[in-house]
């Protein structure tokens, strides 16, 4: 990530996938539709996906991710999976979380992004 991108303006989706049947959640996010994401990792991954939950970011949409990633640090699986029990609730309560922390962070003066 370069280092403008936690200071980011980004609009776009975070979305949370779930594998039918089993307790792991991908985090991520992306600029386009979720249901495309979708369709480009399902042919990726043996195990049904479904969509646990999206969140439309009007700014940060990259220090909203990273932020959630944090969060989830203890239940990591590999790269942008982790191994927890999601429910649907829960996803949108912490994508909440990680916005609100990220609207408060204090930023440096005299940039751009003002």
């Amino acid at each position: 990530m370069s280092g403008y991108a936690h200071w980011d303006i980004t609009p776009g989706m975070i979305y949370g996938f779930r594998l039918l049947g089993r307790a792991f959640v991908k985090i991520g996010c992306t600029r386009n539709l979720t249901r495309l994401r979708l369709q480009q990792l399902q042919s990726k991954v043996r195990c049904p996906l479904y969509v646990l939950g999206e969140m439309p970011v009007e700014q940060g949409l990259f220090r909203v991710e990273k932020r959630l990633k944090r969060m989830l640090a203890p239940y990591a699986h590999y790269g942008e999976w982790f191994a927890i029990d999601m429910k649907t609730q829960q996803f949108y309560a912490l994508v909440k979380d990680a916005m609100a922390y990220c609207l408060h962070e204090e930023r440096p003066e005299g940039r751009w992004y003002r």
